[in-house]
């Protein structure tokens, strides 16, 4: 479907099935979600795995889950600047809470890495953050940490094995959330003024003791959005799956922007153990990925050849020169089928890589089964002055944008 002609300021380009290119007006990534909703509501926007089904939700049900959430944060008296510290697993809520947040004028804060952080450096960086609010999937997570001694925060959850509404009325379910909104004035996302150039996301990486701090504004996030929607031309009609948390500045930077921006649909997996089976069912056309996680699917299938397969794809990569006769053209053929459609790869038109750069070894594996992989960590760095490092008694020096990596 082709968008408004109208030349506007700040714009976003969507890319429809054609090549032809239109523009709309955009002040932040919320005004995406309300753009696709009103164009294209049917379409798939999110599909997720859970409990061994998918769900799918529509552009129009991702704004309708979003507006409910947008009505019910407003008697929580959700004021400019406040922020909101996702420590849940990607999902329709994570997304639609998100939002409603930017809507609302706030800051979503996000932490990377968090399964790798100990329990004590987390309560360390619970002391710095100081969120206004929290969403966690299980209410564990907050009892360890001791959060509520700690902050005036509430807490949002989607923990279904947990009832004791008495433990602290500062605990609220997201189905209490959603409820609370039915029965309250609804709040339309087209209503609201949204806050144009301010500061979307907060991602948190701790780096030797020191918690580094990195701020993405909804500005440069519509800009990186358009320069990779331009550079591997994307449209509606792509399929992205994501394995990790939001968690990562790549992830934020180059997927969760670039989705709302070209409207195509974002697949996530159940777990990370199911992960691949269920990139397998997706067969998505655009991935992106850690070079860890290449690495570990390069593993995989050169643990599933015989040894003779493995030899002959190691020789063959390690010699761009090398002659191939007709029949090792015609393995070649065949062992690229299999193996794309084993892990999923099948459909694969765009490969990004975020972070540091692939070894020689395994970018020639991939380019063996023709697959061209980008790495976009250095195509567009955040601003130097968006970067900080948080000690001891909140002193912050500024960074070089290495400090990303």
């Amino acid at each position: 479907m082709n968008a408004s002609n109208d030349q506007m300021s700040n714009k976003i380009i969507i890319l429809g099935k054609t090549d032809y290119m239109s523009s709309i007006q955009i002040k932040n990534l919320s005004d995406a979600l309300l753009y696709h909703a009103r164009q294209h509501p049917s379409l798939i926007a999110l599909r997720h795995k859970q409990f061994g089904l998918w769900k799918e939700w529509s552009w129009s049900e991702l704004l309708q889950r979003t507006e409910e959430y947008l009505t019910a944060l407003q008697q929580y008296q959700l004021q400019k600047e406040q922020t909101l510290l996702i420590l849940s697993l990607p999902s329709i809520d994570v997304i639609s809470l998100s939002l409603a947040i930017h809507a609302l004028g706030g800051k979503v804060q996000l932490i990377e890495n968090i399964n790798e952080i100990s329990e004590q450096d987390m309560i360390e960086i619970l002391n710095q953050l100081k969120p206004s609010y929290v969403l966690v999937d299980e209410i564990e997570q907050i009892k360890n940490l001791k959060l509520l001694e700690k902050f005036p925060t509430f807490v949002f959850h989607s923990d279904s094995y947990f009832h004791s509404y008495s433990y602290s009325q500062k605990i609220i379910s997201l189905d209490e959330l959603r409820q609370d909104a039915a029965t309250l004035s609804s709040s339309s996302l087209a209503d609201i003024q949204l806050f144009e150039n301010k500061i979307a996301f907060i991602v948190y990486q701790l780096d030797q003791k020191q918690i580094v701090q990195v701020s993405l504004d909804h500005a440069s996030l519509i800009n990186e959005a358009n320069h990779l929607i331009h550079h591997h031309q994307l449209n509606q009609n792509e399929q992205a799956f994501i394995s990790r948390a939001f968690s990562s500045v790549g992830h934020i930077r180059y997927l969760w922007s670039t989705w709302l921006i070209a409207g195509f649909t974002l697949n996530i997996p159940e777990n990370l153990e199911t992960r691949d089976l269920d990139r397998k069912v997706i067969a998505p056309t655009l991935v992106l990925g850690t070079p860890q996680t290449y690495q570990r699917v390069e593993e995989i299938i050169l643990n599933r050849l015989t040894p003779s397969l493995k030899k002959h794809i190691l020789s063959l990569q390690s010699n761009d020169n090398v002659f191939i006769n007709a029949y090792q053209k015609t393995v070649k053929f065949f062992l690229k089928h299999v193996v794309l459609e084993e892990i999923g790869f099948g459909r694969l038109k765009t490969a990004l890589i975020v972070g540091e750069k692939l070894s020689k070894q395994t970018q020639a594996f991939y380019q063996y089964f023709g697959i061209e992989l980008h790495h976009w960590e250095n195509i567009s760095e955040c601003p130097v002055e968006n970067v900080q490092t948080l000690k001891a008694g909140w002193s912050s020096t500024q960074l070089s944008s290495s400090a990303l990596h």
